[in-house]
Order: structure tokens, then sequence, then C-alpha cells
């Protein structure tokens, strides 16, 4: 998907315009794999309106390879979740890889190991990187980040995990994720910390929808969320989008 704002239960029609948009996409399918769903949006992933920008100081922190199973000192596990290990194929293309050199697997690695401490305090779900491979993105998509996740999951099955997450150095800000389904890219940027982008994304794996304003509407009780801000309030998901996480996180079990 691209990040943005908020959602009602009852569909406005600014949402209803934009399904309808989804359904006239085009899906794309992996090598041996069923049919992909189709992507979260067409829009971009939500524009922070406070941009701290990532001076990379915290890029490859977690070396490749290395599970940070301990979580950062001030989080607790909530009482009741369970323990959900989901297995990663991480795709990195070629722009990813030569702006980035030997490092851009420990970057990656430590982008989802920082994305997935919240998620494993409240839903159990542990993110593994298995795998890392390399392929060759469509320059011609430019940034548009849910047609390059197309082409990715074009381009890069499972081969046996659970997820595949794509790591793009084209484009200048963004990710897309498919709802409820095991594939999914971040873009790199300077603007915001990629993790922020990746826990959005990971948890549209999981089936929680966008709740900002471009995709559903604007709902003034609808809590800032992962789902609707995950720049300022990256570390709290609210009604309904926990309880769709939680009864969805041991999908991959």
């Amino acid at each position: 998907m691209k990040i943005r704002r908020t959602t009602t239960p009852i569909l406005s029609a600014a949402a209803l315009v934009a399904l309808a948009a989804l359904a006239a996409m085009p899906t794309a399918t992996a090598s041996s794999a069923s049919p992909a769903p189709t992507p979260v949006t067409g829009s971009p992933a939500p524009v922070p309106t406070n941009p701290q920008p990532d001076d990379g100081t915290e890029d490859s922190s977690i070396p490749e390879g290395v599970d940070n199973e301990s979580l950062p000192g001030g989080i607790t596990p909530r009482a009741g979740a369970g323990q959900h290990r989901v297995t990663v194929r991480v795709a990195a293309d070629e722009e990813w890889r030569n702006q980035l050199g030997t490092k851009w697997k420990s970057v990656a690695n430590t982008i989802l190991e920082k994305a997935d401490d919240r998620m494993q305090a409240e839903f159990g779900i542990n993110v593994v990187v298995k795998e890392y491979v390399g392929y060759t993105s469509n320059d011609s998509l430019g940034d548009d980040e849910c047609a390059l996740l197309g082409d990715m999951t074009g381009k890069v099955g499972n081969n046996s995990k659970d997820i595949v997450v794509g790591f793009l150095g084209q484009g200048s800000f963004g990710g897309c994720a498919y709802l409820d389904g095991d594939h999914t890219v971040i873009l790199r940027t300077n603007q915001v910390k990629e993790w922020q982008i990746a826990r959005h994304e990971i948890s549209h794996l999981f089936a929680a929808k966008d709740r900002y304003i471009n995709v559903a509407g604007d709902n003034p009780n609808h809590v800032d969320d992962v789902m609707e801000d995950p720049y300022d309030n990256p570390n709290r998901w609210v009604s309904p989008d926990h309880g769709i996480i939680d009864n969805h996180a041991g999908k991959f079990d």
C-alpha cells in the first residue's frame, strides 16, 4: 500500500470510489503461488505531518542473520499474546543493493527487527529473516510502490518462507502490501524511519486496513495508531485494528 488517514464503519463516497478503482487493478502472481490479492490501496503511504528525518545512524545496528528476540527496555509483552514465528524472505532490488553496498542485508534486518518489537509484545508476532535474495525491479515504474509490489510479486516467490518483504532503492518514499497476503515492499527514504513504514505494511499482511483520510475518509473518533499515522503513533493499534491483527496473528503457524 501507500500510507494516509482514517475510516468509518460505513464507507464514504470517497472510499467507494477507491474500492471501485481497486477492483479494476490487475493482480500479480509469484511463480508456483496462487494469485496474489489486490494491494491494500493504490495511494501512497501516509505522508507524515511532522517528518523526523532518518539520519541513518541506526540503519545497520542489527547484523544479518540475527533475530533479536529480546524486547527493548520499557516494552512489556501483553498478557495473553501468543507466540507466532513468521519467516521472511527478503528481496532487495538493484538500487537498494547498490546504494547500501555490503550493508544492504543488515539494514533490511535492522528495519524488520525494529518493526516487529511492538508486534511481538502485542501479538506475539516475531518476524525472522531466513533468506536474502536480489532481484531487478522495473525502473519504468518510478516510485509507484503498489505497481512495484506487483512487479516484485511476479519475480520473487516465497521459497517456503511465510512472507516476502521487498526493499527498494527506487523512488523516495512509501510502501505497499497485499491485505491479508504475504508480500510487501518498503521504499528507501530519509524522510522517516523505514521501520515505521514496515510496521504499518506488515500489519496489512495480518488483515489490518488503512485508516487514514485519503483511503477511508476522516473519522475524528478513530484514535491515531499504526494504521492511521505510523510516524507520530507507531507503537499502538486501537480498535478495530488491534483485534483484527490479534485474530490473524497465527495465520502462518
